[in-house]
């Protein structure tokens, strides 16, 4: 039930279907930590957090107009990383040194 005497359950409208609860208090904070962050209002900030899985930070960052398809597109670790360069010169030394042993081999007479 929205209460009157709070300014911020009264921007709700009950009508509003969210799969985050606009009633559960932690919700509730989380919104006026978005509000304080943002010039967003109550149900905008409840919005973006539906959209952005409750991460404050993110609707920050986007607010900010921080570009985050950066990050999420560097999934591999940075040792993960590494490996992948250390792979990739031992396999073109490997393919190297093949490709000499089979020259060497297919010289008549030397």
């Amino acid at each position: 039930m929205i209460s009157e005497t709070n300014p911020v359950d009264s921007t709700v409208s009950p009508h509003t279907d969210f799969s985050i609860s606009a009633m559960d208090p932690e919700i509730k904070e989380s919104c006026e930590i978005v509000m304080r962050q943002t010039d967003y209002d109550f149900n905008t900030s409840l919005l973006k957090l539906k959209h952005h899985n409750s991460d404050i930070m993110a609707i920050v960052r986007e607010w900010m107009g921080e570009n985050t398809s950066i990050k999420e597109a560097s999934s591999r670790t940075t040792n993960q990383m590494i490996f992948d360069e250390f792979r990739g010169y031992l396999d073109a030394a490997a393919n190297t040194y093949a490709q000499k042993q089979d020259q060497t081999k297919t010289q008549p007479g030397e």
